[in-house]
């Protein structure tokens, strides 16, 4: 073979001692040689002493030099939550002193600076807290007469379709009811976290993550229901803001709830009754909820059989004092 020949290695097919048969690209097997370590490049040499059983596949492309720079994060300046709920970053870097130089970085992409990460969330966590206090002492300084009303919905199946359509008229007097009180405030859902039994925890629309709460599925708008409950994946996402076009189909796929039995009674802000509902179906304790007296109007009976018990309860309790 002429000495100016370029002979490039395809494979290194066996091994013995220190030597290695070699394949040459666009050679034939027969012209495979055996050639010392030291004669072949450290990066295909490293690929399969790494891992004998490669012999025999292709050798590895000859690495590119990086000549990319060194990035050095020197400060978090902000972080955000992008669409799957991942976590982002807007990184300071060192030596970039420019807000255009600024960019936003996933947090798994961030390696090796978990010591200035964790400043800046011990730093946000601060801000909430004070940001937190301030509310509260906001709050506290309103008027207490000021009562906060959450307008809610509540759907009771009942057995007779006319009570079901008193029962929607009278949670639509309730709700224009609560519209026209202009020194109360509103409540207004801004997403269902969380699903426990028949209850979900709800984030309250300009509200702090302290003030969510539970509410029985009994008490939530029933196009923001059935948009969860279609896909609970979408638990922690905004509630939908346009109602009629879901509402329009919404009819037949609701839960039906009946009445099975009531099992407690109080009277709640303004001595309006409430009872505590023990729901046909549903056994878990949790799934037991205080609805208005308005929202059971239907289940006259029951009631009647409450009240008569409730009443010699007390009577009871009354003669043992």
């Amino acid at each position: 073979m002429p000495k100016d020949d370029v002979y490039i290695i395809e494979m290194l097919k066996e091994k013995k001692g220190n030597e290695f048969l070699v394949k040459w690209e666009y050679y034939s097997e027969e012209e495979n040689s055996w050639e010392p370590k030291s004669s072949i490049p450290d990066y295909i040499l490293q690929f399969y002493e790494e891992d004998l059983t490669r012999l025999g596949t292709p050798a590895p492309a000859e690495p590119v030099e990086d000549d990319e720079e060194d990035f050095e994060v020197e400060n978090i300046l902000e972080k955000r939550i992008i669409k799957g709920k991942k976590i982002e970053y807007l990184i300071k870097w060192k030596n970039y002193d420019g807000p255009d130089d600024n960019t936003w970085e996933l947090a798994d992409t961030l390696v090796g600076i978990d010591d200035i990460i964790q400043r800046f969330e011990n730093k946000l966590e601060i801000e909430k807290e004070k940001e937190e206090a301030k509310l509260k002492k906001t709050n506290e300084n309103k008027d207490k007469k000021h009562k906060k009303v959450r307008i809610v919905e509540s759907a009771v199946k009942h057995k007779d379709e006319g009570k079901n359509d008193k029962i929607k008229e009278n949670a639509e007097n309730k709700k224009e009811k609560f519209n026209s009180k202009n020194t109360e405030d509103v409540y207004t859902v801004e997403a269902l976290m969380e699903k426990r039994g028949l209850k979900y925890l709800v984030k309250w629309e300009n509200y702090s993550e302290k003030e969510n709460s539970w509410e029985p599925k009994s008490s939530i708008p029933k196009f923001i229901l059935k948009y969860y409950e279609e896909d609970l994946s979408r638990l922690g996402e905004p509630a939908p803001s346009d109602n009629e076009q879901i509402e329009e189909n919404a009819g037949s796929e609701e839960d039906d709830f009946e009445v099975e039995n009531i099992l407690k009674k109080r009277n709640a802000k303004k001595g309006k009754v409430e009872y505590l509902i023990k729901w046909k179906n549903f056994d878990n304790p949790e799934d037991n909820t205080w609805e208005p007296a308005g929202n059971i109007d239907g289940y006259t009976k029951l009631i009647d059989d409450f009240e008569k018990k409730f009443a010699a309860d007390e009577k009871i309790i009354e003669q043992d004092k």
